[in-house]
């Protein structure tokens, strides 16, 4: 395991202030990334032991043995409108996500491509945005982002590791009024509307620690929180997002670990696309014949607003040594999210 240096106190002054300050996140949270972190139903912040701690919690890296490269995709959707006989429906909506990660235990880079669309009928929006004239009319929502990312990690002493993300950020959203038969007609179209874009800069700030069976683990993203201008619509500004985790398990401190089982809270609120979000998450994941095939399970819910509950499960199967494909499931109810994530791994 490599020797880390000390890391200077101001990332570590700034994730603690940004911690304890009250924000409204918008844009894409948590719940978007990475084939394990899923399968453990989101709850991956003290986990981070793979190429996704760039997005995760970059202090992670720290765990990985030597190398690890990872290539993922994945793939949410809720596409009827939800809400009961006389109220507003929360909007129908998918997303999809892709990415590249490739990390030492001190240095990652990462590419991450999210996108996110989404329809609402006329009668729950406002009326300047909708035509009179049309009577199937929605709102169509589209934002996307590309991140480019280079991850750095240090210590300080032996028991805390922090790191940083530095981000280049390709991000636009664009609004636009859509006539369509039905709900998925209208996402169609909606995943098809164009964005205007600019390139800005982020940044995120991960710290993990070490007590006994315990690692703890604290994700600042978005410290700089950048705003786009959406070309006529409100602007689309990417706010701070704070999640912590715990997660206790077997073997050495930093290394990885046979079995683990984890938790994590959000302690800021995220704009979704079905609403306020802010997750509580729990998972376990179980590792077989030296590290060759696993099994996870989790569950998410909301602490605001609706609990929209969901469960996930997802498997690692190495098809040679060093070599992993990994997938994942996530189930709701008919008016919660249900998605899928494929990815293949390289670790060593």
């Amino acid at each position: 395991m490599p020797r880390f240096r000390p890391v200077p106190l101001v990332f570590v002054a700034c994730g603690l202030v940004v911690a304890g300050a009250p924000f409204l996140a918008a844009a894409q949270g948590f719940d978007t990334v990475g084939t394990r972190a899923q399968g453990m139903g989101g709850a991956f912040v003290a986990v981070a032991d793979d190429a996704s701690a760039t997005y995760w919690n970059p202090a992670g890296l720290a765990s990985i043995p030597i190398f690890d490269a990872s290539l993922a995709f994945g793939r949410r959707e809720q596409s009827r409108e939800g809400g009961g006989s006389g109220e507003p429906g929360r909007p129908a909506w998918r997303a999809g996500s892709s990415g590249l990660a490739i990390a030492l235990p001190v240095l990652g880079v990462s590419y991450y491509s999210l996108r996110r669309s989404r329809a609402e009928a006329a009668t729950t929006v406002s009326r300047d945005v909708v035509r009179d004239d049309a009577s199937t009319a929605f709102s169509g929502e589209t934002a996307s982002t590309w991140n480019l990312g280079v991850t750095l990690v240090q210590s300080l002493g032996d028991a805390v590791v922090v790191g940083s993300t530095l981000r280049l950020v390709r991000g636009g959203r664009t609004v636009s009024t859509i006539t369509a038969d039905r709900v998925s007609g209208a996402l169609d179209q909606a995943e098809d509307l164009e964005t205007s874009d600019e390139t800005k800069f982020d940044a995120d700030v991960g710290l993990m620690a070490f007590v006994g069976p315990a690692r703890l683990g604290l994700t600042v993203r978005n410290l700089v929180a950048p705003t786009w201008d959406t070309g006529g619509s409100l602007p689309w500004q990417s706010d701070r997002l704070v999640r912590v985790g715990i997660a206790w398990g077997p073997d050495g401190v930093r290394g990885r670990r046979s079995w683990s089982v984890a938790s994590d809270a959000d302690l800021t609120t995220a704009e979704g696309p079905d609403g306020d979000r802010r997750a509580l998450a729990v998972g376990a994941e179980r590792w077989f014949r030296n590290g060759r095939v696993a099994v996870r399970g989790g569950a998410r819910a909301q602490t605001t607003g609706d609990a929209r509950p969901v469960a996930t499960g997802g498997a690692s199967v190495g098809i040679r040594s060093g070599l992993l494909l990994e997938g994942e499931i996530t189930s709701g109810g008919d008016t919660v999210e249900r998605g899928w994530g494929l990815g293949a791994r390289v670790t060593f």
